[in-house]
């Protein structure tokens, strides 16, 4: 006689949840114009001092090229802040995937940082005394040599949690859906880009250091053209390897 199969408990290896779908939505402040033209997702009622203040999901919106949120985002992490923040994903990355040219190419570019900083044109450097505490943060976190296999295992969780510190675990009322519903509040657009990296939301494309948002778990690129450039590099970077033997 057949037997019914068994239910699969929710305490199983297996997730209610697809594993890549973000389990909560983080949330920003909503700008003048946003709130001028009633275009926010719904009110910040957990915080006392403000309440009731428009807020709204950190979405691709931000991300977009040449806009002017894009432009505020950039403006929230001026100079070398940037650059870590990219360096810092790619390395997270690299480490995953256990590839030593990636970890090698994001190390390089996190210790670039602490050269006095260079801001792209039309946003403001770092003030010295910001720039000077950065330097010593990073030579803290990241005093392994380069080539250690510990370097992003230890120092990463604490680098990137640094700059989440702000983050809030909330409730607010979702005007859409007409619910509360919980979120991650983040105060600034700093905090919510790491809240998004670390929810694998976001990524830095290795190659041309955009930030992205992926559509399936295993994109490491932005785009097919980015794949294919990093693949050259690596090839002449063998190259090279090989010539100074």
């Amino acid at each position: 006689m057949p037997t019914r199969p068994r239910k699969k408990s929710v305490t199983s290896s297996q997730t209610v949840t697809p594993r890549y779908s973000t389990p909560l939505p983080v949330l920003v402040k909503a700008t003048p114009e946003q709130i001028k033209r009633r275009d926010f997702d719904g009110l910040a009622n957990f915080d006392q001092r403000k309440p009731l203040q428009p807020v709204r999901m950190f979405g691709a919106e931000y991300l977009r090229e040449g806009s002017e949120l894009n432009k505020a985002v950039r403006k929230s992490m001026p100079g070398q802040n940037w650059n870590l923040f990219i360096a810092s994903n790619q390395l997270r990355d690299a480490h995953e995937k256990g590839d030593s040219y990636e970890i090698d190419a994001a190390n390089q570019k996190l210790f670039a940082t602490m050269l006095p900083p260079k801001a792209p044109k039309g946003f403001p450097a770092n003030p010295p005394e910001e720039h000077a505490a950065m330097v010593s943060r990073i030579a803290g976190f990241w005093s392994h040599p380069t080539w250690s296999a510990k370097t992003a295992p230890v120092n990463l969780p604490p680098a990137m949690a640094h700059e989440m510190e702000s983050a809030r675990l909330v409730l607010w009322w979702n005007n859409r859906r007409k619910r509360f519903l919980p979120a991650i509040f983040c105060p600034d657009y700093k905090t919510a880009m790491y809240v998004h990296a670390v929810l694998r939301d976001l990524r830095a494309c290795p190659g041309c250091d955009k930030p992205f948002i992926p559509d399936r778990l295993d994109q490491q690129y932005c785009k097919p053209q980015c794949s294919g450039r990093q693949r050259t590099r690596r090839r002449r970077a063998k190259l090279r390897g090989k010539k100074a033997h």
